[in-house]
């Protein structure tokens, strides 16, 4: 597994950010200058690699937990919680142009996080009854 990573806050946006997985729960992550080598717990899933907090310009994995409800950031520094999800969840990905993650519950809400203010772009939950 490989995921491309937005990191605009460390230089030229082409250099970006790419995580590799070395091996079951072992991952680098590759920086215009630079590695950083991670490991993450088994039964979570790496999403994708992101700049995770603006005001640390620290780059890392975005995990989402066993639980599959909590997502998790993984960087040198250790592990911090992000947020949770309302219920557990179906698909993540964290986009590559841009500094947001995107989930999808098992009951059809779709919800747009950014990294950069913490807080729901976007959240669209399917209709009642529907």
């Amino acid at each position: 597994r490989a995921y491309f990573g937005h990191a605009y806050v460390l230089g030229p946006p082409e250099a970006g950010l790419l995580a590799l997985r070395q091996r079951p729960g072992t991952w680098k992550v590759l920086l215009a200058e630079g590695e950083v080598q991670l490991q993450v717990p088994e039964g979570s899933r790496v999403v994708g690699a992101s700049i995770l907090f603006p005001d640390s310009r620290e780059a890392g994995l975005v995990v989402l937990a066993q639980d599959r409800r909590d997502f998790l950031t993984y960087s040198a520094s250790g592990k911090r919680r992000l947020v949770r999800a309302d219920d557990e969840v179906l698909h993540a990905a964290v986009s590559h142009g841009l500094s947001v993650l995107a989930w999808l519950t098992v009951k059809g809400e779709l919800v747009v996080w950014s990294l950069e203010q913490q807080a729901a772009l976007y959240r669209a939950a399917p209709e009642e009854g529907a």
